[in-house]
Order: structure tokens, then sequence, then C-alpha cells
């Protein structure tokens, strides 16, 4: 199931929501109507003239691979494509070859500054939104 990711790009200064990184569980346009809608804002206002855009959106094929890179889990690249590869499930280390601190999907989510947003959550709030029930 694709993972659509939106980043808060604060830079250091006031987050525009409760969440520096927040993970909607549907296609990159899907997700941005759904995010539009449940937070009242456009991922791609710019609140900030030095920041650019207000959040940094990126689709993933599953939320595993949308959170790996906060989660700590080693980059395996690929023989041959410049810059491909994917996550693994495992600790990546450091340039003095100690592990870095890695979590769990379900750890990583567990944090108070990231939001998951379930495909049914979408569902059921773009359906509010096309029957005009919102709140």
């Amino acid at each position: 199931m694709n993972v659509t990711k939106f980043h808060d790009m604060h830079s250091g200064g006031k987050l525009k929501t409760d969440y520096d990184h927040i993970y909607i569980e549907a296609p990159r346009e899907q997700a941005i109507e759904f995010f539009k809608s449940w937070f009242n804002r456009r991922p791609s206002n710019v609140t900030c003239s030095c920041c650019g855009e207000d959040f940094s959106v990126t689709q993933y094929e599953d939320l595993a691979q949308a959170t790996a890179y906060e989660r700590n889990c080693r980059f395996e690249r690929v023989d041959g494509e410049q810059g491909g590869g994917h996550w693994v499930e495992e600790p990546d280390t450091w340039s003095n070859g100690e592990k870095k601190d890695y979590s769990t999907v379900q750890e990583y989510l567990g944090q108070q500054n990231i939001a998951f947003f379930s495909v049914e959550d979408v569902e059921n709030e773009l359906n509010e939104v096309v029957e005009g029930k919102t709140y």
C-alpha cells in the first residue's frame, strides 16, 4: 500500500502542525487531499520565504520504506543504478562502524511528534468531504 510522507520544512522554526512527520496511507494526490481536509491547510503553502513550501511530500511503496531513514535503517545500494537501492530492516552504522539507534515501525509511530493515518482514515474523511459533512 502506497504511503505518502509529509515532512514539515520548519528548519528549526515553528511547526505548522503538531507533527514533524505525517504519514498517510494513500497515493500522493489522494494523500494531499486528505491532508488539506484534515489539517485545513495546503502542504504547498509557503509560510516563510526562506524555507520554501511548508511540507516536503514524497510517496513510498509502503510504511516501512517511508519511515526507514528516520528509524536509522540501513540503505542497500543496487549495483549499476545511480543512487538506486532500498532500505533494509536492520540498523545502519556510523562511519566508525558503531550501530545507530534503530527502531521498529511500531516504536517509531509511537513517538509524540509522528502522525499516521490509515487508508480507512483517508477513505472516511474524503467520503465526509464529498458528502458535505465536514466539521
